[in-house]
């Protein structure tokens, strides 16, 4: 679900009425994005494993985010060997595979900034917030992308499974995860 997303699913796992928009904070603390029905660790857990030094078997937040960003990748370069394209349809289509891949890259930074973030609050290391926030500024970049692109291909619609949608409108949302990064702000909290 994107982060501006309400979803029947997060309610029933904890993430409570946010519905509007989740924070690199509830990335970092929420509840299993799979309900334990998968192999996905959580950012909370990897985390607390790392620092007692224990394993996390299944698939990391870090590997994930990984993952995420190498499709995201692979898309984008293969769109843009296609050069020019005539037919609107097409298009239409590969603006829609920009989008998804732009929204593949805000997700894989948000990741990444929230595992950092996380490891900020468990051990205080510097480096970590400076990591965060660095993540949180390249989403906020991809965001923007996205939002522009979007933007041009889609009215702001109302999405049966994830409430009213609109991408422009969630900029400064977005750009507030940077705040909480930083520790500028408790937003998040």
């Amino acid at each position: 679900y994107p982060s501006a997303a309400a979803s029947a699913v997060y309610k029933r796992q904890g993430w409570g009425n946010k519905g509007d928009f989740h924070t690199v904070k509830d990335f970092a603390y929420g509840p299993d994005p799979q309900g334990g029905n998968g192999d996905m660790i959580k950012i909370d857990s990897y985390v607390k494993n790392i620092e007692a030094g224990k394993p996390n078997p299944g698939t990391t937040p870090v590997a994930l985010a990984h993952e995420i960003r190498s499709h995201a990748e692979a898309a984008l370069i293969y769109i843009h060997t296609l050069g020019e394209i005539s037919d609107k349809t097409l298009r239409q289509t590969l603006g829609d595979i920009r989008c998804m891949a732009l929204l593949g890259h805000y997700y894989a930074d948000k990741l990444q900034g929230a595992t950092a973030l996380r490891f900020f609050d468990a051990n205080q290391k510097p480096q970590h917030r400076q990591a965060a926030i660095a993540h949180m500024e390249s989403a906020a970049t991809h965001w923007k992308q996205l939002a522009q692109l979007a933007s041009a291909q889609y009215e702001p619609q109302y999405l049966a499974r994830n409430n009213y949608l609109d991408w422009q409108a969630l900029i400064p949302r977005v750009a507030e995860d940077i705040e909480i990064a930083a520790g500028n702000t408790h937003m998040g909290e």
